[in-house]
């Protein structure tokens, strides 16, 4: 117990009451830090503490004042604790990825398949066109001096590539029609997608809240019991 060495404090321990200004941050000493309400300030001081001390400890500030939390039992539980939140959140972070990955292609796809269906029949269409304006130019000038097998060949000509121009159209209208339904299945596809990243979001809200409530905890314990000593006093 710390009471021998110096004043401990026991008084309960919460960063979100108001006028308390408490705060805290668990220092691991491969360079990881997990804080909640601190400052730039506290953050460099504790810095320092890091090079000082060399192990890995629980830096407060409780009603005001910095202590220190070293008992190896409690720097113990909270280096286990933020060892499966990291946990949790790689779980997270590599699900995620794969889900977007995986919406991403499917957007890919439909996209790819929705600018190349046009391709043929827009093709087709210049094409068409252009033989079919010939053949009436042709036509009036058989119209007016040639034969009535002629006259009657190109007219047939004329209705033919009339009729694979109306089919050509008609397929266009039919492909820009499945576009339109492939861009809506996009549309949905982004925003179920949007709608996974706001559950991952809540999610990792969940867990990061979790995290700090068990860490509150903790600290809670180790002030009960007399465990956090003001920095100043805090053995080497």
């Amino acid at each position: 117990m710390a009471s021998g060495q110096a004043k401990a404090f026991s008084a309960k321990f919460d960063p979100g009451r108001e006028g308390y200004q408490d705060s805290y941050i668990f220092v691991c000493c491969d360079n990881q830090s997990f804080m909640s309400n601190t400052n730039g300030a506290e953050l460099e001081r504790v810095k320092s503490l890091r090079v000082k001390l060399g192990k890995d400890f629980v830096w407060i500030r409780h009603h005001g004042k910095p202590c220190l939390i070293r008992d190896e039992d409690t720097v113990c539980q909270a280096r286990v604790l933020w060892s499966n939140y990291e946990a949790q959140m790689a779980e997270v972070r590599e699900r995620t990825a794969e889900d977007e990955l995986a919406e991403q292609a499917r957007i890919n796809a439909v996209r790819a398949v929705s600018s190349r269906a046009p391709e043929k029949t827009t093709g087709e269409l210049p094409e068409l066109t252009n033989q079919l304006q010939k053949l009436e130019a042709e036509l009036k000038k058989l119209h007016q001096g040639s034969s009535p097998e002629e006259f009657d060949s190109a007219l047939a000509e004329l209705n033919l590539l009339q009729a694979k121009l109306r089919a050509v159209q008609a397929s266009t209208l039919a492909m820009q029609a499945q576009t339109g339904v492939e861009e809506a299945s996009v549309r949905e596809t982004t925003e179920a997608l949007r709608a996974k990243q706001d559950e991952t979001w809540k999610q990792v809200k969940n867990i990061g809240a979790e995290a700090n409530q068990r860490m509150l905890l903790l600290i809670d314990n180790a002030l009960a019991h007399g465990l956090a000593l003001p920095e100043t006093t805090s053995p080497r």
